[in-house]
């Protein structure tokens, strides 16, 4: 009898330890998904109130991200406290992530103590890392296509350039000298230097061209390996939204012959563009101004045709009505008067306006890569160019905020098919030349190249005293006499969008 009832302490602690263990098993599990609904329920938020926390990284949580995953939290467990519930905006995810933790202890038997469960749920929706370069170069080099498409050199410069780039330069040709002089990176005038600053670097898959060692400072790394892969390759194109009635997401389609009938400046809305956008020649509008929001061009491309053209991302009705665009813009202006009305009325920093040209063939077979229908972005050499990045809430189509938040940030995107081979290229993407060209924002053409040279404009003629671009292309040609200084943002480049929990 006092062998049995000593045992039978030890079975009864046993089963407490399984019983109670089991049960906070069951209620860690319970809090789980409690937490996990409610950091996906906040985190839908994000994007549309444009972070957790009002203060930036790390700070309080705004009151409608609290509310929605106390929310989700109660409708997952009903007889959870809510002043138990701790919603904080973690560290590290550039203010697009949210944390729920919860904690309670769980039932106890047979004279255990009480387990206590706790879980943190964190969920992210947004652009949650900053990317450290200022140029990507996705050509790896083809050895049997033609000379200039086969990456030999990728990055090319022509003319007596001096450049600067805040951040670093990614090459992935590997491209080297032993097989072409010009290397991976090649530079055609002596009097070319660039200085790479704030810890940046030039990496090379292969190697740059003899005659370009010593002016690249500091020295590229060659052979660097892995190759970068695309930053935005899961970035959805505009009609995978337009096609999906679910994301309310919509590019009218319109057509700019007719609605410019009669008007020089014309305004245009976003929408679908067959045919293309185009300023000058033709008979067309010399000066064709862009409410802010996503052109779909679909076949044409968008030219500037004479030197008086002029292509410029204008601010929201809101903020300038119809007629005083077109007064502020008119035609009888000089290229400086309108290069400074468009810097007051497009600043850098806080700009009413932003556009994303989307640049597509008219067939989804081949692009037309010649004549005055190619499916080319080009200035011409010649006219104004001057466009803000996009920037979603100030679509002047407002269902579109939401669904084309991965697209801010962007201004060019060349469409990624049909894909370059050795028998068909894409079309290049030309701001080279006289023209004055003032563009801010992530030019994206990943079977593209793109041409870069024009005239800054100067100050006083309504240029960026820095360019603020990033370049994630197939291939590089500055070329041109000028000094250009390429500053770095990164809430002026685009970023892949990540949604989803992460803990």
């Amino acid at each position: 009898m006092i062998l049995f009832a000593m045992s039978l302490v030890v079975l009864l602690a046993f089963a407490g330890l399984v019983y109670t263990g089991a049960q906070a098993l069951v209620l860690r599990r319970q809090l789980q998904n409690g937490g996990d609904a409610g950091a996906l329920a906040a985190a839908n938020l994000l994007i549309v109130k444009n972070g957790c926390s009002e203060s930036g990284t790390g700070g309080p949580p705004r009151d409608t991200v609290v509310a929605a995953a106390k929310s989700a939290v109660a409708q997952n467990l009903p007889n959870y406290p809510s002043s138990e519930i701790t919603v904080t905006c973690p560290p590290g995810y550039n203010n697009f992530a949210v944390q729920v933790d919860l904690h309670e202890n769980g039932p106890s038997y047979f004279g255990m103590a009480a387990i206590p469960a706790a879980t943190s749920s964190v969920a992210v929706n947004g652009r949650t890392t900053e990317h450290q370069y200022a140029v990507v170069l996705l050509d790896p080099m083809n050895a049997g296509w033609p000379s200039q498409r086969n990456g030999c050199a990728s990055f090319l410069v022509n003319g007596g350039i001096q450049l600067t780039f805040e951040k670093s330069i990614f090459v992935n040709s590997q491209c080297t000298v032993a097989y072409n002089n010009s290397g991976a990176v090649k530079a055609l005038n002596n009097s070319f230097r660039m200085t790479l600053v704030n810890s940046a670097v030039m990496r090379i898959a292969g190697e740059m061209a003899l005659n370009t060692t010593g002016k690249i400072s500091p020295a590229p790394v060659e052979h660097f390996f892995p190759l970068v892969p695309d930053p935005l390759a899961g970035m959805l194109t505009p009609d995978a939204y337009t096609s999906d009635p679910g994301t309310g997401a919509s590019l009218p389609t319109r057509n700019m012959a007719s609605t410019c009938a009669g008007q020089n400046p014309c305004i245009l809305l976003p929408g679908r563009y067959p045919g293309g956008i185009a300023a000058g020649g033709g008979g067309g509008p010399s000066t064709v101004l862009l409410r802010p929001g996503v052109y779909y061009v679909a076949g044409g491309g968008m030219k500037l045709k004479s030197a008086a053209a002029r292509i410029l991302a204008i601010p929201t009705t809101a903020v300038m009505a119809d007629a005083v665009a077109k007064t502020t813009f008119a035609t009888t202006k000089t290229s400086d008067q309108i290069g400074v009305a468009w810097q007051a009325a497009c600043p850098l920093t806080s700009s009413p306006c932003g556009v994303l040209v989307y640049n597509a063939p008219a067939s989804s077979t081949a692009w037309v890569t010649t004549g005055g229908t190619a499916d080319q972005i080009s200035n011409g050499s010649q006219g104004m160019l001057m466009l803000r990045a996009y920037k979603p809430e100030n679509d002047s189509i407002g269902s579109n905020a939401q669904p084309f938040e991965p697209y801010r940030n962007l201004v060019f995107w060349q469409a990624r098919t049909p894909v370059p081979t050795q028998g068909a290229a894409q079309p290049d993407i030309s701001m080279s030349g006289g023209a004055c060209v003032a563009v801010s924002g992530t030019v994206y053409a990943p079977g593209g190249k793109m041409d870069f040279g024009g005239s800054s404009c100067g100050v006083g003629g309504g240029g960026d005293a820095v360019s603020a671009l990033q370049f994630i292309v197939f291939d590089l040609t500055i070329s041109g006499n000028n000094n250009f200084y390429f500053a770095y943002q990164k809430d002026y480049f685009a970023a892949p969008q990540v949604y989803g929990l992460i803990k």
